[in-house]
């Protein structure tokens, strides 16, 4: 995505935020004086064409006034904006999305459709290593981007608190150093809410590598964004506000284990968010909605297994989710909703101890 294309969208929505006002300006009637003046001048031989006047004003022509107003607005806002305060130029901060590549996390006000997911059964989280493979495929069925992800999760210890420590790595399988994104994330051990979590990707667009801090205390998330290689000085601060009606929430490194403490069956379904960087406003959080719709036992490279599959709705994307019945691990996602590929998505389970 090219930076016009986001100046356009920030243009566009600054223009929609200011459409009730422009709609609420009065429209001005022509006075009695100066049709009468018009007039005089016409009978003394002036030349004056008069618009053709109805008894109401016609709502067309006021919706026009206000779309001109709105161009002329659009006029004065599409020049470029200057460098930001801290001497970078204006770029886009956007997290990796749901099982795919660099997009935009869209917050929401609208309350979740479906309850919170419940997650009672936090114990049931352990230690393990787990590798998957993840697939991108054109509309032809060629394979376009292939990815190896490793996670483990250990026991530790944050701040005096027992926690989990989920680290993720993601890496070209091909070639290695071409690309890595790497996450540590952790969780609280009793009720799996975050606690800390640091994200570093490398490259991203012309840095070397970009790092994000994140801290979550209460209904807050805080921290800092920096980069490597040009470096942007201090950063960008991180802090914003995560609504309590949106949880629970999680990060990348845990959508394939969060679900192990959910008490799944043929009738579940339930709410989350996945967070994004949170550096810019449309990058917090996007909700998710999940649902069992059926039972499935497939095979994947780590073996075969009886799985509840859930489908997870996010934004206009779904997503077909398989849970492993026996503890709720997620062994595959698929999915072919998402315009920017015109093919599919795949992540399966391909070793696990």
């Amino acid at each position: 995505m090219n930076l016009l294309f986001w100046r356009r969208r920030d243009t566009n929505d600054f223009a929609e935020a200011i459409r009730p006002e422009l709609q609420s300006l009065p429209t001005l009637e022509p006075r009695k004086e100066l049709l009468e003046r018009i007039l005089a001048s016409r009978e003394a031989g002036a030349r004056i064409i008069l618009p053709k006047v109805a008894s109401q004003p016609a709502r067309p022509r006021v919706m026009l006034l206000a779309a001109a107003a709105i161009a002329a607005v659009l006029l004065l806002v599409v020049i470029p904006r200057a460098p930001s305060t801290d001497g970078s130029p204006d770029e886009t901060w956007a997290s990796p999305a749901f099982f795919g590549t660099a997009a935009f996390a869209q917050t929401t006000s609208d309350a979740p459709e479906l309850p919170p997911v419940t997650l009672e059964r936090a114990n049931a989280l352990r230690p393990l290593v787990a590798r998957f493979v993840r697939s991108v495929r054109d509309s032809s069925g060629n394979l376009t981007i292939e990815l190896r992800r490793d996670v483990a999760i250990v026991p530790a210890v944050i701040n005096g608190e027992p926690a989990w420590r989920i680290t993720l790595l993601d890496r070209d399988a091909n070639t290695p150093s071409q690309h890595n994104h790497a996450e540590t994330l952790y969780v609280a051990r009793s009720q799996l809410r975050m606690l800390q979590r640091a994200v570093h990707v490398s490259p991203y667009r012309r840095f070397q590598r970009i790092n994000i801090q994140q801290h979550f205390l209460g209904d807050s998330i805080t921290g800092r964004m920096t980069t490597d290689g040009p470096s942007i000085g201090p950063g960008r601060e991180i802090a914003r506000k995560l609504n309590p009606v949106f949880g629970p929430y999680l990060s990348d490194a845990f959508t394939s284990f969060f679900l192990m403490a959910a008490p799944l069956d043929r009738d579940w379904r339930g709410s989350a968010s996945l967070l994004g960087w949170a550096v810019i406003p449309n990058d917090v959080f996007v909700p998710l909605a999940m649902r069992v719709e059926g039972e499935e036992r497939i095979s994947v490279p780590a073996g075969t297994f009886d799985c509840w599959r859930i489908a997870i709705r996010l934004g206009v994307r779904r997503i077909s989710y398989w849970a492993r019945k026996s503890d709720g691990l997620g062994v595959r996602t698929y999915e072919e909703s998402e315009a920017s590929t015109k093919g599919t998505r795949e992540l399966v389970l391909w070793s696990i101890k």
